[in-house]
């Protein structure tokens, strides 16, 4: 079995420190404006946008830097995880010989089943197709150069057993 996990690279403390502090003052200032502006035109209840922009910002900040990725490669299948800080929040298992295509994500790829998104960013994505149910899934993730050689290779062997007993 082969494991790869994909966090994103975290800020040191200082700066970390930093940024909170300067987010506070930026929230402060733009709730203050926000409010006053709201006072102004004769509309007090502007404050609410506020609390919008922030429950905004916490989605943002869970969903782009706390969230990390974990893959597991066995034998017979592939295992994709998905953690909002320590608590997993999806769990995909493909079976090997359910997969149809492994490439690199082109912007066009689409499938029946919708996408399943298992890494960050748009570099370096790889798009696995495998269907399940009779719908065809498209997972786009991150696999490392191991990770790749790996599938590659079990891939390979599931389709070489496939043409060895289609021959017998």
């Amino acid at each position: 079995m082969y494991k790869q996990t994909v966090a994103r690279k975290q800020l040191p403390t200082f700066a970390a420190i930093a940024l909170i502090v300067l987010g506070v003052f930026v929230v402060y200032f733009v709730a203050g404006f926000i409010v006053f502006f709201g006072a102004s035109i004769g509309f007090p209840y502007l404050e609410y946008l506020v609390y919008a922009l922030l429950i905004a910002a916490g989605v943002y900040l869970i969903s782009h830097w706390l969230t990390s990725y974990a893959y597991a490669l066995s034998s017979t299948e592939l295992l994709f995880e998905k953690y909002v800080g320590k608590r997993l929040r999806q769990r995909e298992v493909v079976e090997l010989n359910a997969i149809e295509s492994f490439c690199p994500y082109g912007e066009g790829q689409k499938a029946d089943g919708g996408t399943l998104r298992f890494a960050y960013g748009k570099k370096g994505l790889m798009a696995l197709t495998a269907r399940a149910d009779g719908t065809r899934y498209l997972i786009l993730w991150m696999p490392d150069g191991e990770m790749i050689k790996r599938l590659m290779d079990a891939i390979g062997r599931e389709d070489d057993k496939d043409d060895q007993q289609k021959g017998e």
